[in-house]
């Protein structure tokens, strides 16, 4: 299938958490799933693991086709929007061969500062693509109230639950604990009607 879709993270672990099962779901099916990585998430490693090999493989494990690491400064990428939309648009245009449909970035009210950054530059960067879809990171808050849901199963949360696993630098957060990531599941799944879920607020749906 030569359509495309690409997900956008702050930092290593961000797209997993964020989307990884639906992710998974799409390469399963046949999709080319490119992710970006802003971030080395140099502020969030106090035991300097390298997150960049954890993120890489994280991915991998996903199917995701090919990632992109660009190197801006973790906790300040406000402060370069115009670079990270400039590569952002470089990327895609790298990509042009393909028919990207769908972006996946980040929650505009995030209680991190990386995270509204990366959305902002994505609605910039990504302003020609149809479907724009902000995932859910365990700092996006109260303001966090999906009206878009894609249904997973036991083995796609499992799959999501290993490559979450592979970033051994953030396993004493709690939010990487297995339940934590099957309790939000069960909790998207029964506000879309089914038993497990991620979900999404959208800022652009064109169908």
């Amino acid at each position: 299938m030569n359509n495309g879709i690409i997900a956008i993270g702050a930092h290593p672990d961000d797209i997993e958490l964020g989307c990884g099962a639906s992710l998974t779901k799409l390469a399963s099916k046949g999709f080319n799933v490119y992710s970006v990585v802003l971030s080395a998430g140099d502020k969030g490693n106090p035991v300097d693991f390298d997150r960049i090999k954890e993120a890489k493989n994280g991915l991998n494990h996903l199917g995701i086709t090919q990632t992109f690491f660009l190197d801006f400064e973790d906790t300040k990428l406000g402060l370069h929007l115009h670079d990270i939309i400039y590569s952002l648009e470089n990327i895609l245009k790298n990509l042009s061969h393909l028919n990207i449909n769908r972006v996946y970035t980040m929650f505009k009210d995030d209680r991190h500062q990386d995270h509204r950054a990366t959305y902002e530059a994505s609605i910039v960067a990504f302003r020609k693509i149809s479907q724009i879809l902000c995932y859910e990171t365990p700092s996006s808050g109260t303001q966090f109230q999906p009206q878009v849901f894609e249904e997973i199963d036991d083995n796609l949360l499992d799959k999501k639950i290993a490559a979450i696993k592979l970033h051994k630098s953030q396993l004493h957060r709690n939010y990487m604990s297995e339940h934590f990531i099957k309790s939000l599941a069960t909790l998207r799944g029964h506000q879309a009607g089914y038993t497990l879920s991620e979900g999404f607020v959208p800022y652009k749906m064109v169908l």
